[in-house]
């Protein structure tokens, strides 16, 4: 995308700010799917945030046995991102801004839900220590820190001003 964006002399930053808001939007539509379908859920749990999965073509395993719904705490974070993107138009100070507020926020948020998670057939790394999904967050974290001081310093957007009064003589 990046290369098509220059080819065409599209302004980057600007349109992946504006595909921030896109991302939470489809991640939570597809997250809702996978809740109805079992997939992506979370371990064991013995209080009132559990769900059971009794349907024998559920991708949840195991069956009859209530499971953290993090594929709705994804649902539900994936809101507040929005909700945060919306509120953070205003006080923007550079292009990009958006898109890197929300990868930066979904990769934590994400990492905090890893904890829940009880599909473990993704697979762990440093002896089961950190998920692939928490590795991957930890380098987007750090490559959108890099990212973020690079264009703030680059480009800051002008608030309009009112040209000030001219001077009385």
């Amino acid at each position: 995308m990046y290369w098509w964006l220059r080819k065409k002399k599209i302004a980057i930053a600007p349109f992946f700010d504006v595909l921030a808001f896109g991302g939470p939007i489809l991640h939570a539509i597809g997250r809702i799917g996978c809740f109805m379908a079992g997939c992506c859920h979370g371990s064991a749990c013995s209080n009132f945030l559990g769900v059971t999965y009794t349907h024998p073509k559920s991708a949840a395993i195991p069956l009859n046995v209530p499971l953290y719904p993090t594929q709705l705490f994804d649902v539900v974070l994936n809101i507040v991102i929005l909700i945060v993107l919306f509120w953070l138009i205003k006080r923007q100070k550079f292009h990009g801004q958006l898109f890197l507020v929300y990868i930066m926020i979904y990769a934590v948020v994400r990492s905090i839900v890893e904890n829940f998670r009880g599909d473990e057939a993704r697979g762990f790394i440093f002896n089961g220590w950190l998920s692939h999904s928490q590795a991957i967050a930890i380098v987007l974290i750090t490559v959108s820190i890099i990212i973020w001081r690079r264009l703030s310093k680059s480009q800051v957007i002008q608030e309009q001003e009112v040209p000030p009064e001219a001077p009385q003589s």
